[in-house]
């Protein structure tokens, strides 16, 4: 009986648990340094939570390992357990952010649990051995209740300033802008000496019946529209006008309007904190422009003939028109030197030749439909001087239902594509 008795007795005196592993204390000092890192500059910008979590683990993460190099068990233990707590609350707390953010976005990043779930469940095992099962169970529960709280406390974002709205699209009401220009400039024309309307009533069913009931009124599409006069001359004519739609009732700090006055150029304008004020001109077909003028150009400065690239097949032509006419598309055109593209018909001719060399030419630019595309038209007439190193383009423009004259005023660059540089050219 003595050996029994002395076995007996040699069980009842060992420890009813053995420390943790070494192992499971090194993710609670790894992770905790690597917050403290990146997040202690940001502590009082919101921040503080993870901050002081990480500082609450980081001591039981280092306590644990002296502990148990000194033989203090339960000290070790107890180290053990708040650790293993720390890997479910961060589990826990991002299973749940991500499940109530959206279930499919789960679906999609769940593989990215698996390797700290795996860690998690092995360091549970491994304490529940040396331990104890209950000291396991406590620290999953505990890491559970803490991770509802970090939820609790997370910081929310906050934004400095409202959601964006985005004003409404001011070309939506170029159509109305561009009847109403028409409007103007033919009520200009048939009345010389008073010049431009005093009102948008004189366009309406009472006066020229130029302008529907509908456009005489003042609010279109989420904006309102202003006319004003100009200032009369000293024979009472008004010379000028301008019109301008604003958004009647703008959803934010940010507003959009267009903006036309007798030139017929219109403008459309953002602002607010986004928009910041930039105009932007209303499209003119300037692309097409500029490819007519670049394709004039490469026709008259050089005397020919001229090469054609198709595929794999080259074609080498000596006739100036056909040329032009394989450049600019053989469908655009509508007669010998009269195509139209973009909304816009164009015809040019060439300036008188030297020794079969070409001096210039003229394009004649007109809005296929007047106040629907465009009330704008052009001339363009661009000379080459006796080297044939230079150019000169100047472009004139009229908002009038006729074809401009070298008495009208120049047109910008910008509309007629002369912003771009074109090749062997000095504009």
């Amino acid at each position: 009986m003595s050996p029994i008795t002395t076995a007996s007795g040699n069980s009842q005196a060992q420890p009813r648990t053995r420390p943790p592993a070494y192992w499971i204390f090194l993710p609670g000092i790894v992770v905790p340094v690597c917050c403290l890192y990146v997040l202690i500059p940001r502590a009082l910008t919101g921040f503080w939570v993870v901050v002081g979590v990480s500082l609450l683990v980081l001591v039981p993460a280092l306590a644990g390992p002296l502990c148990r190099a000194f033989h203090f068990n339960l000290a070790a233990s107890v180290c053990g357990v708040v650790v293993l707590a720390f890997y479910w609350a961060i589990a826990f707390f991002f299973l749940i952010t991500l499940w109530s953010a959206s279930p499919m976005m789960f679906l999609y990043f769940w593989y990215l649990i698996i390797p700290p779930l795996a860690i998690n469940l092995a360091a549970t095992f491994s304490c529940a051995r040396r331990v104890g099962f209950e000291w396991a169970l406590t620290g999953v529960g505990v890491g559970f209740v803490c991770s509802v709280i970090l939820l609790a406390l997370a910081p929310r974002p906050r934004l400095s300033e409202p959601a964006w709205e985005r004003p409404l699209d001011p070309t939506a009401l170029s159509s109305e802008i561009l009847t109403i220009s028409k409007c103007t400039q033919e009520f200009a024309v048939s009345h010389s000496r008073s010049g431009f309307p005093e009102s948008l009533q004189q366009l309406g069913p009472q006066g020229t019946s130029c302008l529907s009931e509908d456009l005489v009124a003042t609010k279109q599409k989420g904006f309102t529209i202003v006319y004003e006069p100009g200032s009369k001359d000293e024979s009472g004519r008004v010379p000028t006008y301008s019109i301008k739609a604003s958004e009647t009732a703008p959803k934010g700090k940010d507003t959009s309007s267009i903006f036309t006055d007798e030139s017929g150029l219109i403008w459309t304008r953002y602002d607010g904190p986004h928009g910041k004020g930039i105009a932007i001109l209303y499209p003119t077909g300037e692309y097409e422009f500029q490819k007519v003028l670049s394709c004039l150009f490469d026709a008259t400065l050089t005397p020919g003939p001229w090469r054609i690239f198709a595929g794999q097949s080259e074609s080498v032509i000596s006739d100036r028109d056909i040329y032009l006419r394989r450049r600019l598309e053989e469908q655009l055109f509508v007669g010998n030197r009269e195509l139209v593209t973009g909304g816009y018909s164009y015809e040019y001719s060439f300036l008188g030749a030297r020794d079969g060399a070409i001096d210039g030419f003229t394009i004649q630019v007109r809005p296929e439909r007047y106040g629907i595309v465009g009330v704008r038209s052009y001339l363009a007439i661009a000379t080459i001087d006796a080297s044939r190193q230079h150019t000169n383009v100047k472009v004139f423009a009229t908002p009038q239902d006729r074809p401009a004259t070298v008495n009208d005023p120049l047109a910008l660059g910008s509309e007629v594509g002369l912003s771009i540089k074109l090749a062997s050219t000095d504009n």
